[in-house]
Parts: structure tokens; C-alpha cells; sequence
């Protein structure tokens, strides 16, 4: 009887134990994923920050060159700005107009 307990019960804690660590190391595993992805969209929302600062300014630089002075500088900002509002409005403009059907593809 004692030879068929001691095996039966090392194989079961060795299941546990088994069983405890995968627990383990899949739990850390989801941890790393979920930093590793928001890393990657700070990263992403970093370098579009950095993207949008610098195109925002570029007009500054030629007037700090004194190609154009800052009263054109500003100006062509707030132009640019203003087209990049209306262009956005209107690219997103069929997204108001609900789900195509059939009938509009045909047409």
C-alpha cells in the first residue's frame, strides 16, 4: 500500500506545483504585454505630438530666418489650421450619412 501512496502522491504535488507555476508565469506574461502595449502607444502619441508641434511652428521658422516676418507667419498658421479643420469635417462627412446599401452601390 505504502508503494502505491508515495508515487501517487509525488505526482500530484508535482501536478500542483505544475499547475502554480504556469499560473505564475502567465500572469507576468499577460503583465508584460499589457506594459509592452501601452508603452507602444505612448510612444506612438509622443512622436504625433512631436509631429504635430513641429508642423504647427514651421511658419515661425521662416520668419525667424526673415524670410516672411510673424504677422505672415501667424497667419499662415491660423490658415492651416483652418484647412486642416475643414478638411478633417469633410473627410468624415460620409460617416453621417449612415450605411450604405444595395441600392446606393448600384447608383
Amino acid at each position: 500500500m505504502n508503494n502505491m501512496i508515495i508515487p501517487l502522491l509525488t505526482v500530484l504535488a508535482s501536478g500542483i506545483t505544475a499547475a502554480f507555476v504556469t499560473h505564475i508565469l502567465n500572469s507576468r506574461k499577460e503583465e508584460r504585454l499589457l506594459v509592452r502595449q501601452k508603452l507602444e502607444d505612448l510612444h506612438l502619441a509622443v512622436h504625433r505630438y512631436i509631429i504635430a508641434i513641429s508642423l504647427n511652428f514651421m511658419p515661425f521658422l521662416q520668419a525667424m530666418e526673415g524670410v516672411i516676418d510673424y504677422n505672415q507667419a501667424n497667419n499662415r498658421l491660423k490658415r492651416d489650421r483652418q484647412r486642416r479643420i475643414t478638411n478633417h469635417r469633410t473627410s468624415n462627412w460620409h460617416l453621417l450619412s449612415g450605411p450604405r446599401t444595395r441600392n446606393d452601390e448600384d447608383s
